[in-house]
């Protein structure tokens, strides 16, 4: 029987483990629960999962190639880029910058997408008073401030380091004063005492690769990213949705994010 994707996470199931099955009211569906716990360590001898990966666009084209958490996809030692077709787009609704879970089976190694983080939940919520316009002003107001920052104000006085695509820092200058981040951008080519002051007052380090290739700076970032204990992750592209979602997971990724959490579908 198919055990949908939301089951298996809601009641953390894994292979082995006893479930009960039960006919739910509508036909054609069920309920299920766990009756005993069998995998305490819930390993999947058959499957590898990659969490929190950024979907970019390359080209025209919707790709996966990087965990938040883990860098780079490899499967057998090797890179391996995970490309979106049409069908998959529109299942998961997924556009640039989306984040997803992917995994695969030993037996196939065939990547697939298996779960999609909703990221883009808001707390906030208006009172509406056609009497008062004061409160309109406020719930007006109120809205403007949720749409220009994309954090929430959840990223409030953080340090952010960007390394890369000078050419569209005035972007991220934008999207970080919206959200009252403490911004720095190098170029890459900056002195390695540069570089360690930066990333050692950093919250997330980010550089991106395709501008920094000639220059040290991606691996002095590495480096001190290391010697420090900052999150630091390499991005091939630099468009403002990926840069501000791969944001969001690494300085949150120690959180509770099971709120967040929204199942499109199963694997």
């Amino acid at each position: 029987m198919f055990i949908p994707e939301t089951v298996i996470r809601d009641l953390e199931i894994a292979s082995g483990d006893i479930i009960q099955v039960d006919p739910a009211e509508v036909d054609g569906r069920y309920d299920f629960s766990l009756y005993k716990k069998i995998n305490i360590d819930g390993i999947e001898p058959d499957r590898r999962e990659f969490r929190y990966c950024i979907v970019e666009a390359v080209n025209n084209q919707l790709i996966v190639q990087q965990s938040a958490l883990d860098g780079p996809i490899h499967i057998d030692g090797q890179e391996k880029s995970l490309f979106i077709n049409d069908y998959t787009k529109e299942k998961f609704n997924l556009t640039e910058g989306s984040i997803v879970d992917v995994a695969y089976l030993m037996s196939e190694k065939k990547l697939q997408i298996v779960w999609r983080h909703n990221h883009n939940h808001s707390s906030l919520s208006f009172v509406t008073s056609h009497s008062s316009s004061s409160r309109s002003a406020k719930k007006e107001s109120a809205e403007q401030t949720a749409a220009s920052d994309p954090f929430e104000g959840r990223l409030k006085d953080k340090t952010v380091t960007i390394m890369g695509a000078t050419e569209t820092q005035e972007n991220f200058k934008k999207l970080f004063g919206s959200a009252g981040i403490n911004h720095q951008l190098l170029r890459g080519d900056e002195s390695g005492v540069k570089i360690s002051s930066a990333v050692r007052k950093s919250d997330a380090v980010i550089v991106i690769t395709p501008f920094t290739e000639r220059h040290a700076g991606s691996q002095q970032a590495n480096k001190y990213c290391k010697e420090y204990n900052v999150p630091f992750r390499q991005s091939k592209t630099y468009g403002v949705k990926t840069i501000t979602n791969l944001i969001s997971v690494l300085i949150f990724s120690g959180l509770n994010l099971a709120s967040m959490l929204t199942c499109i579908s199963a694997f």
